[in-house]
């Protein structure tokens, strides 16, 4: 649950900057010199949307898991993350090849901040997502301007870590 946490977080902060049509080519040509990581496959199709993306490697030694990549796919009209695409090591530390497709859904405004209100995942064909496999509903969503305090996310007395 927390690599969902985190991998939601991460997602919402990288596109809750909402840019404009006529800002995509200079982002793109700004990200690319700033980060080499970062490159533009393919457009996602599905029922026959397409959308525009970007994909995320390491190199060799950068991380815990540098095989990993993450293929990020937006609407073209609103510049919200509609399609997170993903491979995992897990613990081989072998690249995987298998592409996994989470979907995100009905963005809301949050006191300014734009977050999804709920993910999908999908089931994959050809390393494409194919059909709706689940969704999960966030309900009672809270912003705060104020920062969390430091025990929030300390281990609670008493809890175990399980690999």
């Amino acid at each position: 649950m927390k690599n969902l946490f985190f991998l939601f977080a991460l997602t919402c902060f990288i596109f809750s900057c909402q840019q404009s049509p006529a800002d995509k080519d200079s982002t793109k040509e700004t990200m690319t010199a700033m980060d080499p990581a970062i490159d533009y496959p393919d457009d996602l199709v599905f029922e026959e949307v397409r959308y525009p993306g970007y994909r995320i490697s390491y190199d060799d030694g950068v991380g815990l898991s540098p095989k990993d990549e993450y293929f990020i796919h937006y609407n073209s009209e609103t510049y919200e993350m509609a399609w997170l695409g993903y491979t995992v090591t897990f613990k081989s530390g072998e690249k995987s090849e298998r592409i996994s497709w989470i979907r995100y859904n009905d963005w809301k405004d949050f006191d300014g901040f734009k977050l999804s209100a709920s993910l999908s995942w999908y089931k994959t064909e050809n390393n494409l997502p194919t059909e709706l496999r689940n969704t999960r509903k966030f309900a009672g969503v809270k912003v705060s301007k104020e920062a969390a305090s430091e025990g929030t996310f300390e281990m609670p007395e008493g809890a175990k870590v399980v690999d």
